[in-house]
């Protein structure tokens, strides 16, 4: 026991040490210069749309004048084969120096990237001469830096710097939908919505070429935005009644998402609860609408009906905007999706009103890789990229929603800036990889027959709290590796306290870890309750 106790110790101080002496070698980095003598630092992203790679050149050739001594060199990688190029230049240490953080994956993170927080809490040099000059770079953006893929609350640190925010929008065919229903644009109301549904049902009509009202793909987490939205609808006012905080803007997303799934797992909800039954007969009134085989349909063949014109409209993010835009054949409406409200004779009653999207999450973020030997060039060139004034030209170039406070949107995508106003959104039932893997096997009950709710429902039961046990401990593993990622930090810090030595965190920083290790104890400790009392030996 002895010998496994200085183990220990030794450990900790040697991670200590190893934390203390980082500054300097960062400091001793040798700089990698070009043939001309420039230092050359080079960023990667999977960002293909069009005038995306035109805007970062643009933005390039601009930091080229502000730092001569420096030659920037763009990456762009297919996304269909990002994440094994990823791997293989992690590991093959032939990483760039700036990545794009694509799909928030946490286990490459403390392994293969730089935390950000001192350069974070410093002005961004670029924005002198705006309202901006003197602001920490972390609040420079248009919300708190609160969640990945900028700030990871797992490891309580800044690691990427966001480009963008991302929305969700109803695109739409401006002269299909004139052709089709007479209207000039879609409606707010979402009973108007169906209607126009169906006028286009009506109007498509024993038509050699049938026109569908909204070209969608299979439910999958990246694609099912538009029934996760349908369904998080009819949960407002559940997860509101049981906080009022959380209304008030006083909970989180975790938070609300943390009281449906609690609720399930203890039986409190259930598949048969009023506002889950209405949220499946609301999904299953707007998919009725997709084109034949959505089900088995994959985006690429959404867009393509869309851009074939044999669909009036397509639920997509922004980030589709410069895509649709040069390629489709037709002048392109954007509206947001309607949503039913609190007046609406069905589904109201489980409404509280319009749903904000102030928790909208930053995209396009870099971050910094360990291996880089350019850091401090790097991060100037980051920090250019998020100043006021490129960062304005960026949005104008690529069509991006603005992420930096003080820019303000293009007129191309002003119908793309996020609702600041309204109630906070619901959620639903598929809470966790395990449950949503049952709604992805099981959605096509919803729409093969008439009973499709019920024979969904009678389906699922069974299945469903097995499903929860697989997101409960997937959720313990994960918190009990992230404690002891807190555990570690604390300890060294307070051992180079002890030492004399310059400590590891400010004093507000050490009081958020502590807090934040607190609420991931309290997380911990719930789902071991959870799990010990209402799963079966």
């Amino acid at each position: 026991m002895r010998w496994a106790a200085r183990r220990v110790v030794a450990f900790v101080w040697g991670w200590a040490l190893l934390a203390a002496a980082s500054p300097a070698l960062r400091a001793a980095e040798a700089p990698r210069p070009a043939a001309d003598g420039s230092t050359v630092i080079r960023f990667a992203h999977a960002q293909l749309e069009p005038g995306l790679r035109e805007a970062f050149d643009a933005l390039v050739r601009d930091y080229r004048a502000v730092r001569p001594h420096v030659r920037v060199e763009q990456i762009a990688v297919p996304r269909r084969v990002w994440a094994s190029w990823l791997r293989t230049q992690l590991v093959g240490g032939t990483a760039p120096d700036l990545i794009q953080l694509v799909d928030n994956d946490p286990n490459i993170i403390l392994q293969n990237f730089r935390p950000l927080d001192a350069w974070m809490a410093e002005p961004n040099p670029h924005n002198e001469g705006t309202p901006l000059a003197g602001v920490r770079w972390q609040d420079t953006f248009v919300r708190p830096l609160a969640a990945p893929p900028a700030y990871w609350p797992v490891y309580l640190g800044y690691y990427a710097a966001p480009m963008t925010i991302f929305t969700m929008r109803l695109y739409y065919n401006r002269a299909l939908l004139r052709t089709t229903t007479g209207r000039e644009t879609l409606p707010d109301s979402f009973d108007e919505f169906l209607a126009v549904c169906e006028q286009v049902r009506s109007w498509s009509k024993g038509r050699s070429q049938p026109v569908y009202a909204v070209a969608s793909a299979r439910p999958t987490p990246s694609t099912d935005v538009l029934f996760q939205n349908l369904m998080a609808a009819t949960s407002q006012r559940f997860v509101t009644d049981q906080d009022p905080a959380y209304s008030l803007g006083g909970g989180t997303i975790d938070s609300g998402r943390y009281m449906i799934h609690d609720a399930l797992f203890t039986g409190a909800l259930t598949l048969r609860d009023p506002a889950i039954q209405a949220s499946l007969r609301l999904v299953r009134d707007v998919g009725q609408n997709f084109q034949p085989g959505f089900l088995a349909a994959d985006r690429d063949d959404a867009m393509f009906y869309f851009l074939q014109q044999r669909a009036v409209m397509m639920v997509t993010g922004s980030w589709d905007y410069p895509s649709l835009s040069s390629q489709a054949k037709f002048d392109t409406g954007v509206h947001a999706i309607p949503l039913p409200g609190p007046e609406h004779p069905v589904y109201g009653r489980f409404v509280r009103g319009e749903t904000s999207e102030a928790d909208m999450s930053f995209r396009g973020a870099f971050a910094l890789t360990k291996r880089s030997s350019q850091s401090e060039a790097a991060i100037d060139f980051l920090r250019y990229l998020t100043s006021v004034k490129a960062h304005a030209r960026f949005s104008q170039l690529s069509g991006w929603v603005p992420a930096v406070r003080g820019v303000e949107p293009s007129a191309n995508v002003v119908a793309f800036y996020p609702r600041l106003t309204g109630y906070p959104r619901g959620f639903g039932w598929t809470v966790g990889v395990e449950t949503q893997r049952l709604w992805q096997n099981h959605a096509y009950l919803l729409f093969a027959s008439d009973d499709g709710v019920e024979r969904l429902t009678a389906t699922l039961e069974p299945l469903l709290h097995q499903a929860l046990i697989g997101d409960e401990l997937k959720e313990t593993r994960e918190s009990l590796g992230n404690l002891s990622n807190y555990d570690t930090r604390a300890v060294a810090d307070w051992a180079l306290r002890q030492a004399g030595a310059e400590p590891l965190f400010r004093p507000e920083r050490r009081s958020e870890l502590h807090e934040a290790q607190t609420a991931l104890e309290q997380d911990y400790f719930r789902s071991r309750y959870l799990l010990a009392k209402h799963t079966k030996p």
